[in-house]
C-alpha cells in the first residue's frame, strides 16, 4: 500500500500537468466533453508544481488512480463514437478525462511514421518514410516538417499525445518497432527527434 502512495506522489503532478496542457488542445468537432471547468489551477501565473498541487487536492482517489491506471490496454479496442459526450476516439489509447475539473479525456495515438490506424476509421493520415529514412536526409528542417504534418493530423482528428518519434538502438535486427527510429547514431537521433518533439 505504501508503494502505491509513494508512486502516486511521484506522477500524480506530471499527470495532473499533463492533462491540464491536453485541455487547450480539444476539438469540438470530435465532441469531447466541456472542459470549460475554472479553479485556482487554471491561473497561469502560478508555477507547474503550485498548480498540479491545487488541482490534485480537489481530486478523489478514485480519480487518481483512473488517471495514473487509465482503462488498460481494453481501452486501445472501445469502438469509436460519434455525436455529443464522444469518448474513445480510438486510438492506441484512452484515459478518461474529469469534466468537472476541467481535465479533458486524454486521447492518444501511435504517430512515429504518421498518425496509426486513420483508414479503419475512415479517417485521413499520411503515410510517412520510417524513420531511418526521416534521419537519412541529415537535414532538421525536414524532421521539423515531418513532426509538424503529423502534429497537424493528430489535432485534426481529435488526439492531444502522440506516442513517438523515438530514439533506440537496433540490437535486434526483427524487432518490429526498428522502422520508428531515427538510426544508431545518438547525435543524429537526439537532433531529429529533438525537431519533430519541437515541432
Amino acid at each position: 500500500m505504501n508503494l502505491g502512495r509513494n508512486l502516486w506522489k511521484q506522477a500524480a503532478p506530471l499527470a495532473a500537468l499533463l492533462f491540464l496542457g491536453a485541455a487547450g488542445s480539444m476539438h469540438a468537432q470530435f465532441g469531447q466533453q466541456n472542459t470549460a471547468a475554472k479553479g485556482p489551477w487554471s491561473d497561469t501565473s502560478l508555477s507547474p508544481d503550485q498548480r498540479a498541487d491545487l488541482v490534485i487536492g480537489q481530486m478523489t482517489l478514485d480519480e487518481k488512480i483512473q488517471l495514473l491506471h487509465g482503462m488498460g490496454w481494453i481501452a486501445t479496442f472501445i469502438p469509436p463514437q460519434s455525436g455529443p459526450g464522444v469518448r474513445s476516439l480510438g486510438g492506441a489509447g484512452f484515459i478518461p478525462g474529469i469534466p468537472r475539473l476541467g481535465i479533458p479525456d486524454l486521447q492518444m495515438s501511435d504517430a512515429a511514421v504518421g498518425v496509426a490506424r486513420g483508414a479503419q476509421k475512415s479517417r485521413y493520415s499520411t503515410a510517412l518514410p520510417s524513420g531511418v529514412a526521416d534521419a537519412a536526409s541529415w537535414d532538421p528542417r525536414v524532421a521539423y516538417d515531418y513532426g509538424a504534418l503529423i502534429g497537424t493530423e493528430l489535432r485534426d482528428q481529435g488526439f492531444n499525445m502522440s506516442l513517438g518519434g523515438g530514439v533506440n538502438l537496433t540490437r535486434e535486427p526483427r524487432d518490429g518497432r526498428t522502422f520508428e527510429y531515427e538510426g544508431e547514431d545518438p547525435i543524429l537521433a537526439g537532433t531529429m527527434v529533438g525537431q519533430m518533439m519541437k515541432a
